[in-house]
């Protein structure tokens, strides 16, 4: 794809990101997944596009949901396009610290968190047969106990040589 684009990556990119806030707005939501997935492809390595579209997923197109079974699974997409940021950029600790934030705000502290507490241990997609999602919590474990482990990963990634971040204070 970057060698058809022959250097308009960016422009390509800024025109997805503008389909993508549309498609948002017009409600498409199979539509934004994909325009999302096509702005990772063209910079996987731009943490705001991880950052930003897992926010989005997991507090704005949630909110367009009434049933809690579908603001929690669009909840989930964010965790897990999220918990890829991480995987794809492993040294980039606010990814981590943004992944923890969904786990333990989102899950935790929203209108239904009671519901996605539950919901996050014993997930109410059939395809789980009572249990945990395992790409957003392989171990079965409390919300909280998955954020703590996101911003612990964050902190540690923090400390390498290399690595520059801006939103977390060293104490």
């Amino acid at each position: 794809m970057n060698l058809v684009l022959l250097g308009m990556r960016g422009i390509a990119g800024s025109m997805l990101w503008m389909q993508a806030s549309e498609q948002k707005e017009m409600k498409n939501w199979s539509e934004l997944e994909q325009t999302t997935e096509s702005i990772i492809k063209l910079q996987p390595r731009f943490l705001p596009v991880w950052r930003f579209q897992g926010w989005n997923l997991a507090y704005n197109v949630s909110a367009e949901c009434d049933a809690v079974e579908d603001r929690f699974f669009w909840v989930k997409q964010g965790t897990k396009l999220m918990r890829r940021g991480t995987n794809q950029n492993e040294d980039a600790s606010p990814l981590y610290h943004d992944s923890g934030t969904l786990c333990g705000k989102k899950m935790g502290r929203s209108d239904e968190h009671k519901q996605f507490r539950r919901y996050f241990k014993v997930d109410p997609d059939p395809r789980w047969e009572g249990g945990a999602d395992e790409v957003i919590n392989p171990e079965g474990k409390d919300n909280y106990l998955v954020a703590k482990d996101f911003y612990t990963i964050a902190n540690d990634k923090e400390l390498l040589p290399w690595v520059e971040q801006h939103i977390m204070a060293r104490m």
